[in-house]
């Protein structure tokens, strides 16, 4: 009797072991510890929701925008030769920061089945494409008109990795100008 309990013992404890290690080997998931994994706490504002990746706040908003060109344009020192380039592209970044919000906020609205708010969001995402691809053009109206000085500041604000990307350094998410 005594022989089988130690026995029923150690084979549990075993078993007890394995599992431990198994559920150790393959890490927290997909989103690491706290808030950010699949189950985490409070997960629609970890980013996981219909914005998905800006939270419950979907993304920069007009304010930010702002503050994110008045930073550039100060960083540049720009020169009278150079206003009209920097005029076109700052109202054309402010109506598209405008039109986001706009758009953010129509999202978080919209009545409708899944595929009516599937075909709206491919319509909005065309809209913002058109968008990009205007202000784009104006940025590169406006970079032609920099100097070499200029180019290396305006290129350290670029958004992602590496860049300022709306919020200063070590941050990478804001207004994308």
């Amino acid at each position: 009797m005594r022989a089988r309990n130690a026995l029923l013992t150690i084979t549990v404890a075993g078993a007890l072991g394995a599992m431990a290690t198994a559920t150790l080997a393959h890490g927290p998931g997909w989103g690491g510890m706290g808030a950010n994994g699949p189950a985490g706490a409070n997960y629609m504002m970890a980013g996981a929701g219909p914005m998905m990746g800006m939270g419950m706040r979907g993304g920069p908003n007009p304010e930010i925008a702002q503050a994110r060109l008045d930073q550039l344009k100060s960083a540049l020192k720009l020169q009278p030769n150079q206003l009209d380039a920097w005029n076109a592209f700052e109202a054309r970044a402010k109506a598209q920061a405008q039109e986001a919000a706009k758009m953010r906020e129509a999202m978080r609205n919209f009545q409708g089945d899944s595929q009516a708010f599937a075909d709206q969001r491919v319509a909005w995402l065309k809209q913002r494409a058109q968008a990009a691809e205007e202000l784009n053009a104006l940025r590169k109206n406006l970079y032609a008109t920099l100097t070499p000085e200029q180019k290396a500041t305006f290129d350290q604000f670029r958004p992602g990795p590496g860049g300022m990307a709306g919020y200063g350094p070590g941050h990478r998410r804001g207004c994308r100008v």
